[in-house]
């Protein structure tokens, strides 16, 4: 019989927190799942800590030949998953113990959803709650990230849309999240359900410049593609703008804001207002 969830958690050199991580998924609430951990050609002990874990059925360990970074990793544990919900987990993340049962109940009660995505806190190295993070709207989803690092998602949005795009590597995740969106309506369950790690050997401390500016290639291609309003336009092209002086790219800054403005004049003015009064 077929697991209600599918967990995919691929690893490359985790073994800091790879055991955490595993702990925090075999720890749910609810038990109808199984766990397909990728291990992405790791030249540290991350193969024998998974090898610890072989005793439990609901464990599937796989050794990639050649190191495939993390969307065609992710695309290789989804082509093996059994479940009709899906996930995919870091190894220096944890679940809460509840994440797994509240998300598939959404849904499950919400059969028109295609993806649920849950607040989170966020944590030091040390494991230490640092703050709550609230995640934003999915009304924004075209100038920021909303879904975060806790979602599950239905297994027919994957056989619909396809897997994760390879080439886009640091923003794969964002650009699947934007695909669903248009496909399919998404929940967001405000609920603190997941904890994600902010230390020195995170993708995101790493990278954050190369995240930024992958974001606004994504974005922008999207743009062009998309039948969007003219506002839903104008705020995306001010976001692009904003994340362009995060990386001091100043031409890119003032090339956007001008985008944002012909696009929805008065969508700029609205927001210049809100800023300034709020």
């Amino acid at each position: 019989m077929n697991p209600l969830i599918s967990c995919i958690l691929p690893v490359y050199n985790g073994e800091k927190y790879l055991k955490e991580s595993i702990e925090s998924i075999l720890s749910q609430s609810c038990n109808d799942f199984e766990l397909i951990i990728i291990n992405d050609c790791s030249t540290d002990s991350t193969e024998e800590i998974c090898m610890e874990y072989q005793f439990d059925e609901r464990v599937k360990y796989v050794k990639n030949e050649k190191n495939l970074r993390l969307p065609a990793s992710l695309n290789k544990g989804f082509e093996l998953a059994k479940g009709r919900y899906l996930t995919w987990t870091s190894d220096d993340n944890r679940f809460l113990k509840n994440a797994f049962s509240k998300l598939s109940a959404q849904l499950q009660q919400n059969e028109q959803v295609g993806l649920v995505y849950a607040d989170q806190y966020a944590i030091d190295a040390a494991g230490n709650v640092i703050e709550e993070n609230r995640r934003p709207a999915v009304e924004d989803i075209f100038n920021k990230n909303p879904v975060g690092a806790c979602f599950m998602y239905k297994k027919e949005a994957l056989e619909k849309l396809g897997g994760y795009n390879t080439d886009l590597f640091l923003v794969e995740d964002y650009e699947y999240w934007l695909r669903i969106s248009v496909n399919y309506p998404v929940l967001h369950l405000q609920e603190l359900l997941y904890e994600y790690r902010f230390h020195e050997g995170s993708l995101t401390s790493q990278r954050r410049t190369q995240i930024l500016k992958a974001t606004n290639l994504m974005i922008n291609n999207y743009l062009k593609t998309e039948m969007l309003s003219n506002a839903v336009k104008s705020d995306a092209y001010m976001a692009m703008a904003i994340r362009c002086l995060l990386v001091k790219s100043f031409p890119g800054f003032i090339k956007n804001v001008c985008k944002a403005i012909c696009q929805s004049p008065k969508q700029v003015l609205t927001r210049l207002i809100t800023k300034v009064f709020k």
